[in-house]
């Protein structure tokens, strides 16, 4: 997977925003949207990726780290959906 990591800035806010390019084909984008970082200079806060399957059922997530804090986008074999409450996994 190809994988490009944005945050846009407006006013001293910072969005997070993935953008999946699948084969490096850009009319396939997909977009998977992060948190919203907060306080002057948060836009140029680093955001790495990683993936590991971390629900144990074979595919790899998304794991999205910004700072000490790690967001969960579980793969469900189509493309990655944000963690639901009550969904238990293993970093």
């Amino acid at each position: 997977m190809d994988a490009r990591v944005r945050s846009k800035s407006t006013r001293g806010w910072g969005h997070v925003m993935i953008i999946e390019l699948p084969g490096g084909d850009t009319s396939k984008a997909r977009i998977y949207n992060g948190p919203t970082l907060f306080g002057d200079g948060q836009d140029l806060t680093p955001v790495t990726l990683s993936f590991k399957d971390v629900n144990g059922d074979g595919k790899p997530d998304m794991l999205v780290h910004i700072q000490d804090q790690t967001f969960v986008f579980l793969n469900d074999g189509t493309q990655f959906r944000p963690l639901k409450p009550g969904e238990h996994v293993t970093l």
